[in-house]
Order: C-alpha cells, then sequence, then structure tokens
C-alpha cells in the first residue's frame, strides 16, 4: 500500500479489502438482461457440479466504455467458499 501513487482527487479513497474468491463466466457483444441470465444459469450449473458452493448475489461486470463496438468483454460473478 505504502508504494501506491496518491489521487489527485481527494474524492478517491484507495483501501485494501479483504481477499476473496470468485467463479465467473466470461461472455462477449453488449449485455442484457437475458444473456446475463443465460450465462447466470451456466455458472450455477457448472459449480454446482463441481460441489462449490456459493456466496452472495450473482453480479455482472463489463471491462469496456459503452462506445466499444467490436471484442467487448463481460463476466458474470460470484463469491464462492475456497479454502486453501
Amino acid at each position: 500500500m505504502e508504494s501506491i501513487s496518491k489521487p489527485n482527487d481527494e474524492s478517491i479513497e484507495i483501501y485494501e479489502s479483504e481477499a476473496k474468491y470468485f467463479a465467473c463466466v466470461r461472455y462477449g457483444g453488449y449485455s442484457n438482461s437475458g444473456k446475463f441470465k443465460t450465462h447466470s444459469k451456466k455458472l450455477i450449473e457448472k459449480l454446482s457440479k463441481l460441489n462449490i458452493k456459493t456466496k452472495g448475489d450473482l453480479f455482472y461486470v463489463s471491462y469496456n466504455s459503452p462506445y466499444k463496438v467490436f471484442n467487448r468483454r463481460n463476466e458474470v460473478m460470484v463469491e464462492i467458499e475456497y479454502e486453501d
């Protein structure tokens, strides 16, 4: 944390959070509720087959600005129970 640059804007806060583990399914294109539902189902089914327990709700992550048209990256994610 000591080596991280200080933000120029005082409204930006940098903090260290607790480490967690997540499972995800990646998909392309513009996301919508139908795609989220489809890929959420795939993720939950796969985790169930592998006997991996989830914690909390599924959520959506997008890595692109709304103006990027090609090669968009989206993910459905959920926190999982994992022990080292």
